[in-house]
């Protein structure tokens, strides 16, 4: 008995030493709910490069006749890996308002707002999205 037991402490020991650290599992789980929240709030609901005129594009979201980078909105890849490195760092870390406190509570309102703090640091204007119907007025 007293060998099963300790059998079972070594295996036991050895395959949490060799599991993943609890910081590659946060980082799993923030990016796990990044992008399940980005899939609940629809994605973007625009398309990038969108009549494309010289680098500058349309959006359906943007007021009639303003126009917006035609990198914008960002791939959602790209877009959701920003989001967990400003979460990460607790501010936007680069781009416009780079410093800019952000978070990602269960707050619905909170977590558009560090999307659209993210977007902005990413360059791309609140109208490359469909977001601002989202956001409080």
């Amino acid at each position: 008995m007293k060998f099963s037991a300790a059998l079972l402490t070594s295996v036991l020991f050895a395959i949490s030493a060799s599991a993943a650290p609890a910081s590659s599992l946060e980082a799993r789980a923030l990016s796990t709910d990044v992008t399940n929240f980005f899939n609940s709030i629809g994605g973007f609901g625009v398309k990038a490069n969108v009549d494309n005129q010289g680098g500058s594009c349309t959006s359906p979201a943007a007021p009639a006749g303003a126009r917006i980078p035609c990198n914008c909105p960002p791939s959602k890849a790209s877009f959701i890996s920003t989001v967990v490195k400003n979460v990460n760092a607790g501010h936007v870390v680069s781009g416009n308002g780079a410093g800019t406190p952000v978070s990602f509570p269960a707050d619905r309102t909170e977590r558009l707002f560090t999307f659209r703090d993210t977007l902005q640091g990413m360059l791309c204007p609140i109208v490359s999205t469909e977001w601002s119907k989202l956001l409080p007025q």
